[in-house]
């Protein structure tokens, strides 16, 4: 994991030598992040990495261990932590010192509107401020009811090119291949089948449901040959 590490900390450095604003480490580290304690507060993590905010909000556990790993800082005298204007008035870290064991502990006030809400805390290193982590919030409207996502749905490729065939598979809580009973949506229209092809670049969303049940959105890539 060290290599690999050192391999990422490689790669960082020639993007952040012509990357302007700094670099972003997220889309690097956030494969490896141990996937969050779902509960009351934290209702899930969608595919771009949001952490997904119950109405109610509470308190957040992020676990930040491959962060820490990463950048080989103690996160709590060597990294700042910047909330964004969105969110200074509803998400608190009131102490630095809540971070143990590289978890951020994140205070969400209730949201008691209709609309979601959506703000960024960012990390970066007191001594390298050119990288940057970044976590997103994004907190549910009041009122708002959780469907549990309790199917999961895979693609055989995530980019392909123009014509190139997407053969999907679905599976259930227990693991079992429930693809011929689910239904696969492209945005909200029904597949015929379990394979997708298209004469269009583009990034396409997909779906499966089956009855109830439903899945977490994937995307699929396609580009120009």
């Amino acid at each position: 994991m060290k290599k690999f590490f050192a391999l990422l900390a490689v790669v960082a450095s020639i993007f952040a030598v012509s990357c302007e604003g700094g670099f972003d480490l997220s889309d690097l580290l956030r494969p490896y992040l141990p996937d969050p304690v779902v509960g009351e507060a934290i209702l899930e993590v969608d595919e771009d990495g949001n952490y997904i905010v119950s109405p109610e909000g509470g308190e957040l556990n992020v676990d930040l261990s491959v962060v820490q790993q990463y950048l080989e800082m103690d996160l709590v005298s060597q990294v700042m932590f910047e909330i964004s204007e969105e969110g200074k008035d509803w998400i608190y870290i009131s102490s630095i010192e809540e971070i143990t064991n590289g978890t951020l502990i994140i205070d969400v006030d209730a949201n008691t509107t209709d609309q979601k809400r959506y703000a960024d805390i960012v990390l970066r290193p007191v001594e390298n401020e050119f990288l940057n982590y970044t976590i997103n919030l994004v907190q549910m409207p009041a009122g708002y009811v959780h469907v549990e996502k309790t199917l999961t749905l895979k693609a055989d490729k995530s980019s392909v090119k123009v014509n190139d065939v997407v053969t999907f598979t679905v599976t259930n809580k227990s693991g079992e291949d429930v693809t011929s009973a689910s239904t696969i949506y492209l945005n909200d229209e029904a597949l015929e089948g379990n394979t997708f092809q298209t004469d269009k670049s583009g990034s396409y969303k997909f779906h499966a449901a089956m009855g109830e049940e439903l899945s977490k959105s994937i995307t699929v890539k396609v580009s120009k040959k």
